[in-house]
């Protein structure tokens, strides 16, 4: 939820952000996710609120995002709808290991007379390859809802900043959209071949984010086109049954913690959130 941290501490790399100044919590493919579903309008109508099938789902999986920010959000339950389903942790394994301690496992053998500092630098460079090559192995996400297409950040950025330009200002010529969604003229703004370049790009902006937030309303993201779609069709799908015991929501006492830690300078605000928050979450 924050950049202010050391960054050789980072587990994985991390996302370029999406556009100057963006904050740790908008540098992730699952803000974009909840920015543009929040704009699908039978989502936001309720038209789906209490049907079966993905759109009931969904509905029923992103409740709250209307009436809270994306921290707040996320921290109540947003983050359960998007991880693995939970695994063992690390094991100290004695004797010889079975056919059971290697399945989704690299095993180390680690000394006890070294430095535990260099020890650990040398972990993080077995791991890292290790783990690439075991998620490979393992296939495709078995989160509830996973990201079906790799997508540059302020690939998504864009997309929305013209798709909000657009829906805020629909006075305006697609050239002018385009500039004022921050879109870079190649030219003099006031040249027609520039003026065709930016329009053709608001367009095909437009376009795709249309799509997103379409399918994401049935649980896909980030999908702009047909292919796309094709393709997360034949993507596994998680069983809600698969979930059913192992999906452990954050208790009242860590979330009041989270919310008064990211409104420390708020503390009315922080109230308000926690009383929604736990509102909603016995809806």
């Amino acid at each position: 939820m924050t950049r202010n941290f050391d960054i050789q501490s980072y587990p994985a790399k991390r996302p370029q952000p999406p556009f100057k100044d963006a904050k740790g919590w908008q540098c992730s493919v699952y803000y974009y996710w909840w920015r543009f579903l929040k704009e699908n309008h039978d989502l936001k109508s309720g038209r789906y609120r209490d049907a079966d099938g993905p759109q009931g789902r969904v509905a029923r999986d992103f409740r709250g995002i209307h009436q809270m920010n994306f921290p707040n959000w996320w921290i109540s339950h947003g983050r359960e709808l998007f991880r693995e389903p939970a695994a063992g942790g690390i094991q100290v394994v004695k004797g010889v290991p079975s056919p059971a301690d290697r399945l989704g496992r690299v095993l180390v053998s680690i000394p006890f007379n070294g430095d535990v500092d260099r020890t650990l630098a040398e972990l993080r460079s077995i791991l890292t390859p290790a783990f690439k090559d075991m998620q490979l192995e393992l296939g495709p996400s078995r989160a509830r809802y996973p990201v079906q297409v790799t997508t540059p950040l302020y690939a998504l950025h864009r997309r929305y900043a013209v798709w909000r330009a657009r829906r805020d200002n629909p006075e305006l010529k697609l050239h002018e959209v385009a500039l004022l969604a921050g879109i870079p003229a190649n030219g003099p703004e006031d040249d027609p071949d520039v003026k065709r370049v930016l329009a053709a790009t608001a367009s095909r902006c437009i376009k795709e984010a249309d799509v997103i937030i379409e399918q994401a309303g049935h649980g896909l993201f980030p999908i702009t086109n047909a292919k796309q779609f094709a393709q997360a069709q034949n993507n596994q799908c998680v069983d809600d049954a698969d979930w059913a015991d192992d999906r452990a929501e954050i208790s009242e006492n860590d979330l009041a913690v989270w919310l008064d830690k990211i409104h420390a300078d708020d503390p009315e605000r922080a109230a308000q959130y926690k009383a929604t928050i736990l509102r909603l979450r016995d809806e």
